[in-house]
């Protein structure tokens, strides 16, 4: 017989969240207004429920902004030879922005939540993540006198408030029938971006993600891990 140790874990708890998760994305896509108590009846949950994983709308906000944010981080196949590190970093970009379309109409839905500067933090520290993964990922080409975290988070809450804007944007396109292109948000982003980052020079356009480009993978993106987390935390 099994000892209580070794007993699988209650798998509840897991669904509950993701229950509350699915409610969060079906109501961020509808013309709704998304409260906690309409969240948790969407769910099949308890008000008592919800707050037992989530402090708040805002909670939820953030946990959405990660799973995308780790989606584009984690998902790729190992990284192939003939790609530079400027085009990966790059490929990256261009597959958040992909993600930020597909799922135009949750995230213009969640811009209507009544949320504080809290969550609004919370996503500029996700995208700021995505930005270090890329640094280590380009290691010697990250200059020496900037600081890590600092850089990151600049580079992140530029990203945001691009992304913000297209998502509003985009609604007052749709409302006349027409659709913004991700490749055009990439683009523009990329196009902000310093040259040590892209490798595009100023003035250069902006090359098409290449085919057969994969997102940075975990293991690419641990390799230089121990030593620049020490340059995080000094910097």
């Amino acid at each position: 017989m099994n000892s209580i140790s070794e007993r699988a874990p209650d798998p509840r708890p897991q669904r509950t969240r993701a229950a509350i998760f699915t409610a969060a994305q079906e109501m961020g896509a509808e013309d709704t207004d998304v409260t906690v108590n309409a969240l948790a009846q969407r769910a099949g949950v308890s008000r008592a429920a919800f707050y037992s994983h989530f402090s708040s709308l805002d909670d939820v906000m953030c946990g959405i902004i990660e799973q995308m944010v780790e989606q584009v981080m984690e998902e790729g196949p190992e990284v192939p030879e003939g790609f530079t590190a400027h085009q990966l970093v790059c490929s990256e970009i261009y597959a958040m922005c992909d993600y930020v379309a597909e799922h135009r109409a949750v995230l213009r839905g969640m811009l209507t939540w009544k949320i504080s500067h809290r969550a609004y933090g919370s996503m500029v520290d996700m995208f700021a993540k995505l930005f270090k993964y890329g640094y280590r990922l380009l290691d010697s080409y990250f200059p020496e006198n900037l600081p890590r975290n600092e850089t990151a988070r600049f580079h992140g809450g530029g990203v945001a408030e691009m992304l913000v804007a297209w998502l509003r944007k985009s609604e007052r396109e749709a409302e006349r029938g027409r659709t913004l292109s991700s490749a055009v948000l990439a683009e523009s982003v990329i196009r902000v971006l310093p040259t040590w980052y892209t490798g595009i020079e100023i003035g250069a356009p902006v090359p098409p993600r290449p085919q057969g480009a994969p997102l940075i993978p975990v293991s690419e993106r641990g390799s230089h891990g121990a030593e620049n987390d020490r340059k995080d935390t000094t910097a």
